[in-house]
């Protein structure tokens, strides 16, 4: 329990009303939040990151304290590079940085290790996480969800050596941009880590009492503190009177001290970058593709044909070839070591269905011993399980077909746009 006076802002439902998604179980109820208080909350944060901008260090990382008690800059413990077992990755180059430059450059390098090394799921590069904002209603997410696992787990997609091929090229094409996020500053400013409603509190009139959990603060870019936080998931952007809030906020606490508006736009650049390299996000492939649009200024739907063409390039190149021919014999090692944990697993499960099966069929045992069960009991019993036998059925030929698309077509994406049509399509049939 914190100690934190106030209340958790987690108690309250943040979720602005345009972004409320139909069919939502509410499990915990929330207290009310007007869009008014939403922006008083956000102004006072833009109030805070500008007083924050204004502690000055020369070095990018974290701080220590020496044996005088003096604290000093020295490695950076960023979530980038510690969370998710990275701390665990060797031969990394984890500061003090110099410079922007070096910062970046050493978190696309986590991303890049992570991918080679470390577990993937549920991160699938062309596949990505459905995302309810994205669906009609709630129903429809989840039969999304249920055909996005159908088809990543066929073949276990998620681990396989093309999928961490594909995250180390968007490496690759990310250090082409970091002319873009970083800039020449010789000062860098203190942020917050893992800036959520969790660990923000705040009294009856929304006044902030408290913010928690500076564990991993660090040192870095006075640019990072120029994002707008957003409370929604690291894929939804906050709205643009939340946008708007945060800047005058910030503008008005810097006493005269303008931001110029190309730091505005890195801030923006990084705000993708950052989920995308801590591999936080559930939509990698959205968030590369929007962080391309605002670097290199094309069109998004131009972008969405192109990407994975240039991905497809760069799998021609020699460095990829290389790295392919590597996380393939990785994989083969992996798969042999873990051919007798997965059958025992897949067993396990199995007998975790049949099981269920069985209990259905000892209640209708004991109705009829009983005298309270007649063949219809037996009969809707029967027709349940037929019924979810021709669905799994269904949805394993699904995920098959859509794998032999995915082999036999290298630019192929598996996205809110198959998953809704899909969806439609499994409507008309009764099962």
């Amino acid at each position: 329990m914190s100690k934190a006076s106030g209340r958790s802002l987690s108690e309250y439902d943040w979720t602005e009303d345009a972004l409320h998604v139909p069919g939502y179980p509410q499990i915990v109820k929330l207290l009310p939040l007007t869009d008014e208080n939403r922006e008083k909350i956000m102004s006072q944060l833009g109030s805070i990151m500008c007083r924050l901008s204004e502690l000055r260090f020369n070095k990018i990382g974290s701080l220590f304290k020496d044996s005088d008690g003096n604290y000093f800059v020295g490695e950076c413990l960023s979530p980038t590079l510690l969370w998710q077992w990275r701390d665990q990755l060797e031969d990394m180059e984890r500061g003090p940085f110099d410079d922007e430059s070096q910062y970046f450059g050493s978190q696309i390098s986590a991303m890049v290790e992570h991918a080679k090394q470390l577990r993937m799921s549920p991160h699938s590069f062309f596949a990505p996480i459905p995302d309810p904002l994205e669906y009609r209603n709630w129903s429809d997410y989840r039969a999304a969800t249920d055909l996005w696992n159908d088809f990543c787990a066929l073949g276990d997609k998620i681990e396989s050596s093309e999928n961490r091929l594909s995250f180390c090229i968007a490496g690759q094409l990310l250090r082409d941009m970091i002319p873009s996020l970083a800039s020449t500053g010789i000062h860098f400013a203190l942020s917050h880590p893992d800036l959520h409603i969790g660990n923000l509190f705040v009294d009856d009139e929304f006044n902030i009492t408290s913010v928690i959990d500076w564990g991993s603060a660090s040192v870095g870019p006075v640019t990072e503190l120029l994002i707008t936080p957003g409370f929604n998931g690291s894929f939804t952007p906050p709205l643009d009177s939340l946008i708007a809030a945060f800047k005058t906020g910030f503008q008005e606490t810097a006493r005269g001290r303008s931001v110029e508006p190309e730091q505005w736009e890195r801030a923006e650049r990084i705000r993708h970058f950052t989920p995308l390299v801590r591999t936080l996000s559930t939509q990698d492939l959205t968030l590369f593709q929007s962080l391309y649009k605002l670097v290199y200024g094309k069109d998004l739907d131009d972008i969405r044909r192109d990407i994975p063409q240039l991905f497809c390039q760069h799998r021609e190149e020699e460095y990829a070839k290389h790295l392919m021919a590597e996380l393939r014999e990785d994989e083969e090692e992996d798969n042999e070591e873990e051919q007798e944990e997965m059958a025992g697993q897949e067993t396990m499960a199995g007998r975790g269905t049949e099981g269920k099966r069985i209990k259905e069929g000892e209640k209708i045992v004991r109705k009829r011993e009983e005298g309270k069960a007649d063949n219809g009991d037996m009969q809707q019993m029967l027709t349940a399980v037929r019924k979810r036998e021709e669905r799994v059925t269904v949805r394993y030929a699904v995920a098959r077909k859509l794998t032999l698309m995915s082999e036999k077509n290298s630019q192929f994406v598996a996205d809110r746009r198959l998953w809704q049509w899909i969806g439609d399509a499994l409507e008309t049939v009764d099962v």
